[in-house]
């Protein structure tokens, strides 16, 4: 852990779950409830992993086209893979792919719930 660690893993110290990674989401005006969402689909582990192994495999493949399942798989691989335990993430390539298929997210009105 050492100096650099956040307050979060100073906090917890060896309780901090091995392996595992808390990173917040930038908000882009409208997207507290989507990071929300996307905070709560990381942390249900099974479906988690079930995501990273699919877009491993297709993205290896060439097969995985972008859309709103890849693009959440792609953050996921850039939360997980973080050398640093604690930090901040721009989801921005979904966040992008969010507004171009649901327009109701192309302005900075607050939204309630996510059509996906």
């Amino acid at each position: 852990m050492g100096a650099a660690g956040s307050k979060l893993e100073k906090a917890l110290g060896d309780q901090f779950p091995e392996g595992e990674r808390y990173f917040g989401l930038e908000n882009f005006g409208n997207t507290c409830y989507c990071n929300s969402v996307l905070q709560a689909l990381y942390f249900c582990v099974p479906f988690r992993e079930q995501l990273l192994e699919y877009y491993s495999s297709n993205k290896s493949t060439g097969d995985a086209e972008e859309n709103l399942l890849t693009c959440l798989a792609d953050l996921f691989t850039q939360i997980s893979s973080q050398k640093k335990k604690t930090g901040v993430i721009a989801p921005k390539r979904f966040v992008q792919r969010l507004k171009k298929q649901n327009e109701l997210f192309r302005s900075y009105m607050h939204q309630v719930c996510l059509s996906f």
